[in-house]
Order: C-alpha cells, then sequence, then structure tokens
C-alpha cells in the first residue's frame, strides 16, 4: 500500500480553540524498521510545524497504520517523548548514527530548522502523547493485572495491533499522581470503541469479514475538546 500522511488544522466555529489532526500510514515490511522510524520522524517534525503558535499550544490527534506494535521502538518514541535509536537493534542489522538526510533541517527534537543538522543518535518531542487504547502488557505493569490475551487490530502473519489513536497531553502536577506523568488539559478523553482478542476475532470468522470488510478493525474514540481559559 501507499505510505500516506495528511495533516489538518481545524478550527471549530462556536469555540476559539483549535485543533490538529494527522492521520498516516506507515511501510509494511518486517525488515522496514529503519524506514517506519524515518518516516514518523518526518510526520512528527511536519505535525510539529503545523500545530505551533504563539498564541496557544495546539493539542494533536494523531492515528493510522503505524505498522509497529506497541513496546516497539517507534512505539516508544510516540509514548516516552524520546528514543535513544542509534545502535539499537533491528531487522536490518542496527539502526544507524544518523536516520534523516542534513539536508531536511530537522533536528533531534523532531523541528525544523534552517541549520544542516548533525544527527546524535537520539529523537525527541514535546507532544506528550497518551494511548486511547492500553496493552495487556501496560495494564498489567500499572494495574497489577492484565487480560490473558491482548486486543489485536489485523493479522499480519499472525494476529497483531499495528493501529493506533494518540493525543497530546501535557505534564502531570503533583496532585494527580499518574502513572505516565502526564495529564489531560486540552483534549479529555470520553470513550473508545472495544477491540476483540485473537481468540474473539477468530470466532467471529478473522478478516475481512462481514463486521469488518477490511483487513484492518476500525478504531475509534470520542473526545472533548476544552474552550481556551
Amino acid at each position: 500500500g501507499n505510505n500516506v500522511g495528511v495533516i489538518c488544522l481545524l478550527k471549530p466555529k462556536a469555540i476559539s480553540r483549535r485543533l490538529v489532526v494527522g492521520t498516516l500510514h506507515l511501510q509494511y515490511g518486517s525488515t522496514k524498521q529503519i524506514t517506519r522510524l524515518a518516516q514518523l520522524s518526518l510526520f512528527l517534525a511536519e505535525l510539529k510545524d503545523m500545530s505551533t503558535s504563539q498564541r496557544e499550544d495546539i493539542p494533536c490527534i494523531l492515528a493510522g497504520d503505524f505498522n509497529f506494535e506497541p513496546y516497539t521502538d517507534p512505539h516508544r518514541l510516540l509514548t516516552k517523548g524520546e528514543l535513544r535509536y542509534s545502535g539499537l537493534p533491528c531487522a536490518n542489522g542496527r539502526y544507524p548514527t544518523s536516520l534523516l538526510p542534513k539536508h531536511l533541517g530537522i533536528s533531534n527534537s523532531l523541528r525544523f530548522t534552517r541549520d544542516r543538522i548533525e544527527s546524535e543518535g537520539k529523537l525527541s518531542h514535546e507532544f506528550g502523547f497518551r494511548s486511547v487504547y492500553h496493552y495487556r502488557q501496560e495494564r498489567d505493569l500499572y494495574k497489577g493485572m492484565a487480560p490473558p490475551e491482548s486486543e489485536v487490530t489485523v493479522c499480519q502473519g499472525s494476529w497483531k495491533s499495528v493501529d493506533h489513536i494518540l493525543y497530546s497531553t501535557v505534564p502531570s502536577r503533583w496532585e494527580y499522581k499518574s502513572v505516565d506523568g502526564r495529564m489531560e488539559k486540552h483534549l479529555k478523553l470520553l470513550g473508545k470503541w472495544s477491540l476483540p482478542t485473537k481468540s474473539q476475532i477468530t470466532k467471529l470468522g478473522g478478516l475481512p469479514s462481514l463486521i469488518s470488510p477490511s483487513d484492518h478493525l476500525p478504531l475509534a474514540a470520542d473526545f472533548l475538546l476544552m474552550v481556551r481559559p
């Protein structure tokens, strides 16, 4: 399939708060880890450029077919805000020290600059992304329990979760005591569609099927966009 990224800046008529929504489809393939991380880095730089304003912090929602699972290197970059990738093992051997061409002018903090950037083998961003979906390993870590199976979104040889929805948050104040050190501010997650486990979707006939004509299951989330005080 095509590798596509789309970013929209939205302004509701009734309120002053603006919103940036990005969706993307990253390269598929077990040997494309370096390509996916480079594509994601470029997209995040574009997303930062679109959501940067002197007047306000514009919240972001990011969704799509990322073609990587939770707890992989690019997923950690999204949810943890940083990744030192140089030398990490991947299907191609190890990640290189330099990921993006210098002439793109993308800094290690994933911002566009006018300078030719010397890579330091690390990436970071300030979106504070939180995943709408919490996976089995995460629930076991934070809540001391986990279901016997993880939710899945697609079958790529085996059942996996490669489709994600994330939204921007801000650093948490001490009284909130959140497990990820973040808190909602401009966007509040109200609800989401549940995803089936491998056993559940297999009993329903797999994919594609009458309930889902695509080879991927649909994801959906409901947000409240907070009005600027």
